[in-house]
């Protein structure tokens, strides 16, 4: 059964490897991505933003965030 949970740093590879995995398909990666997804907690978290990641048993299968851009701006 699908399980939608809160990122914690125990799943930091499995968010990276999401991730890396759609913006290398489509030939998107840039910088700011790699700085998000190597840093997270730093980059989201720490900064008013939430990731929610989707478990399926013992397996993440995907990832959403939504980043605080200041001044009620989310991304």
């Amino acid at each position: 059964m699908l399980e939608i949970i809160n990122y914690s740093a125990e799943y930091a590879n499995d968010f990276r490897d999401l991730n890396l995995e759609w913006l290398e398909q489509y030939s998107l990666t840039e910088s700011h991505d790699l700085e998000i997804i190597n840093h997270p907690k730093e980059a989201i978290l720490d900064k008013g933003g939430f990731i929610f990641l989707a478990r399926d048993g013992d397996k993440i299968v995907g990832t959403a965030g939504i980043a605080n851009e200041g001044n009620f701006i989310y991304e």
